[in-house]
């Protein structure tokens, strides 16, 4: 059933999503050809790319590369905040609003339905921040004269000096951090907007209200996990490392996740207030 559920929900938010990221990776191209033609023009002319801003002479080629740049630069912002936005939304019409009649009619536990909109914004953030460095990629690419075994073996050289820099670990450590810090962030999007629908009036407000006392407390509890690792570090004379972080910010940020997810399958579980 849970594959039902995402298979659903993966539909809906890609016919909203992938033209955002198909623009933006079409934007990219357009960019990169913009821009690696005005390099060959300011070349051909004994100038430098750009320059013409400075002493006042704008070429054409440079006015198309700085309009391409910021619409790209536009569709990144778009892209990353349409993401957050639609799966956001998507939680609050499918469970909350008029839709949870349904949803909630479906023979599956509170806890599917939020596990499969967990799983749901996880593949959709991943595809979304794929989709940026694609471009980023293809633009870089494009205005370079690097081929693409250049950068193959530059990727494979920068993974042997993290290697044996003994970096390996910390590596994965961050990447840990990022993910779980990522599920905490969309499950806290999901605990305050569960907490939200509990005003029978303004649960948007309430939500965002939600929010901010949910930001607060995470900063309280952030800042005493840190004190905690500064004063141990004063007391046995110890020299402050990242290493000492890693385990208070996977407490916290585990804490935090287990936290929101019982917040939020409690109210829509327990105390659900649909329109």
């Amino acid at each position: 059933m849970i594959g039902k559920l995402f298979k659903y929900d993966f539909k809906a938010l890609m016919r909203l999503l992938l033209p955002v990221y198909a623009a933006l990776l079409l934007s990219s191209v357009f960019t990169g050809i913009s821009l690696r033609n005005a390099a060959e023009y300011s070349e051909a002319n004994g100038d430098s790319l750009f320059r013409g801003l400075m002493v006042g002479n704008v070429s054409t080629s440079d006015t198309i590369a700085g309009t391409l740049i910021f619409v790209y630069i536009i569709l990144i912002i778009a892209a990353a905040l349409l993401t957050a936005i639609l799966v956001m939304v998507r939680f609050y019409k499918n469970l909350i609003d008029n839709e949870g009649y349904m949803m909630f009619a479906v023979p599956v536990k509170t806890s599917t339905h939020i596990f499969e909109k967990l799983l749901s914004a996880l593949v959709w953030a991943v595809i979304g921040g794929l989709s940026i460095l694609l471009s980023m990629f293809l633009m870089a690419f494009i205005v370079s004269d690097v081929s693409m075994s250049e950068i193959i073996d530059g990727i494979i050289s920068g993974l042997k000096s993290i290697i044996n820099a003994n970096l390996l670990d910390d590596v994965f450590l961050w990447l840990g951090i990022f993910i779980l810090g990522t599920i905490m962030g969309i499950m806290k999007i999901y605990g305050v907007i569960a907490i939200g629908q509990q005003w029978s009036n303004h649960k948007v407000l309430g939500a965002f209200l939600a929010y901010i006392v949910a930001s607060v407390i995470e900063n309280i509890v952030s800042r005493i996990f840190l004190i905690g690792v500064l004063y141990n570090s004063m007391m046995y004379n110890q020299e402050l490392r990242m290493t000492s972080l890693y385990l208070p910010t996977y407490i916290v940020v585990v804490c935090g996740i287990a936290a929101y997810s019982l917040i939020t399958w409690f109210l829509l579980d327990r105390k659900l207030n649909l329109e």
